[in-house]
């Protein structure tokens, strides 16, 4: 024993080293719980704390570690360092520009080709549809200017030209890419004859007064009606019972007349005897049940057929 007297417990280096009952060490979701709010010197610095670090208690489970695991990609995101901009060497409207220059150099160079260019010029000229009149006429009167370029070619006045001709009906102009232009003419075709100061006129199925002739051709029987045109009622009906009626019965005609749109009669001609045969056709309707009637009609004899009305035909 010292003089000092015993010593106490706890006193001496064998207390330093023995451990405290009294102060059980704290476990370890207290340490974490501790940490989450950061130290003072932390705080005074202006340091982040652990807490978007540290994940929360235990009992939160799953959620935890998501949390941590996007607090986490957080912070790196604000640690990390933009790349810098590259720089725009090329202006966002060259390439569009350079394009519609490309478009206006390739159209220029077209309008070239078909307009001044001698590959699309026109070369020759072509007549199709022509029997009675001369392919040379229509040439001739078409004008077609050789050597112009096919888009450059006034193709309705070409056909106008062609179609003054009092043979032609109608006329059609088209161009070939070989630089042919091709007139395709229809010509009238005489249906009756209308007598007229000691000459004959011949009359298209329109009713078109378009030639004269000395006599009347083989086939074609006379129009006898007060004024022959094509807007007069009497010559419309007189020629639509004519171009509708059978074969058969219009080499019979001799002549036809109309004193009114209603009242067309025909004039056959009796090739045994010499003499002529009246049919009173009426209206310009019903052509073929009256063609039908009158056939066994004309078998029996008689002078006027009337096929006017057909249910009721009469023999005079």
């Amino acid at each position: 024993m010292s003089a000092s007297g015993p010593r106490t417990p706890g006193s001496g280096s064998a207390a330093r080293h023995r451990p405290r009952l009294d102060s059980p060490r704290p476990a370890a979701h207290s340490r974490r719980g501790a940490r989450t709010h950061g130290t003072s010197r932390d705080r005074h610095r202006g340091r982040p704390s652990n807490v978007d670090q540290v994940p929360v208690d235990d009992q939160e489970g799953g959620d935890a570690s998501r949390c941590t695991a996007g607090n986490s990609e957080a912070a790196a995101g604000r640690h990390a360092v933009a790349a810098p901009a590259t720089p725009r060497l090329i202006p966002r409207w060259l390439p569009w520009f350079a394009g519609g220059l490309t478009v206006l150099g390739l159209a220029g160079g077209l309008a070239w080709v078909l307009l001044a260019s001698s590959l699309f010029e026109a070369r020759s000229v072509e007549v199709l549809g022509v029997q009675e009149i001369p392919a040379e006429v229509v040439r001739m009167v078409a004008a077609v200017p050789l050597g112009t370029p096919m888009l450059r070619l006034d193709t309705t006045a070409i056909e106008a030209r062609v179609a003054a001709l009092p043979r032609v009906a109608s006329a059609r102009v088209r161009c070939s890419v070989d630089g042919t232009v091709q007139i395709q003419v229809t010509e009238r075709t005489p249906v009756a004859v209308v007598r007229r100061d000691s000459a004959m006129h011949l009359i298209d199925a329109t009713g078109t007064d378009y030639e004269t002739v000395p006599n009347a051709p083989p086939g074609l029987p006379e129009l006898q009606v007060p004024k022959v045109g094509p807007g007069d009622a009497r010559t419309a009906a007189a020629l639509r019972v004519l171009t509708a009626i059978p074969g058969w019965l219009r080499v019979q005609v001799r002549s036809i007349t109309a004193t009114s749109p209603a009242d067309v009669v025909l004039q056959l001609d009796n090739g045994r005897t010499g003499t002529s045969r009246e049919v009173r056709w009426g209206d310009p309707g019903q052509v073929e049940r009256k063609a039908a009637v009158l056939g066994p009609l004309l078998t029996q004899p008689g002078k006027i057929y009337d096929v006017s009305s057909p249910a009721l035909p009469t023999i005079a």
